[in-house]
């Protein structure tokens, strides 16, 4: 199995090489504060559902799985916790999915940082982030850097958390 991870994408929608799964490790948006302006919001509206779900839709219609979960930059995610939801790929927050055999877990929280989306106190991230070691625990991986191993305990910096296989484990 082909494992690709990107992340902080920043409106930037890359070419994607042949892989089974796509994990889409938060910023997908680019905004560096909250939009407060309508055009604003309007704006990533219309980019997300004119060129990110289109970018989706194509590597869907390559075979590849992706799987995605919102960023520090993603107004539009954390304002309208639906929207992940309606666009062609896996949006995790908050949960799991199961993928051959390996079992993945989303969450866009962080710790209180500026304005950002997705915010939280250190006293409800240990809630949010309350997770299986039987999960990949994925988030911006630039913004927290934490150790994967794959199978063997073998390091993975592209990406976050634990991957494990399992045959028994739900998600």
């Amino acid at each position: 199995m082909k494992i690709c991870c990107v992340a902080d994408l920043h409106c930037y929608l890359p070419e994607i090489p042949d892989c089974d799964l796509l994990l889409i490790a938060g910023d997908v948006t680019h905004h560096n504060r909250k939009p407060q302006l309508p055009s604003d919001i309007a704006r990533l509206y219309a980019w997300a559902e004119c060129k990110f779900a289109p970018w989706l839709d194509d590597l869907r219609k390559r075979d590849i799985q992706v799987i995605g979960v919102a960023g520090n930059h993603d107004f539009i995610f954390y304002d309208d916790r639906q929207f992940g939801k309606s666009l062609p790929w896996i949006y995790l927050e908050d949960s799991g999915y199961n993928y051959q055999g390996i079992n993945i877990w989303g969450s866009p929280w962080q710790p209180q940082f500026g304005d950002w989306a997705f915010n939280a106190k250190e006293s409800r991230l240990a809630e949010y982030w309350k997770i299986s070691t039987y999960y990949c625990c994925m988030d911006r991986l630039s913004h927290i850097s934490i150790t994967a191993y794959l199978e063997m305990n073998i390091p993975a910096p592209s990406l976050s958390g634990i991957v494990s296989r399992s045959s028994n484990h739900g998600t």
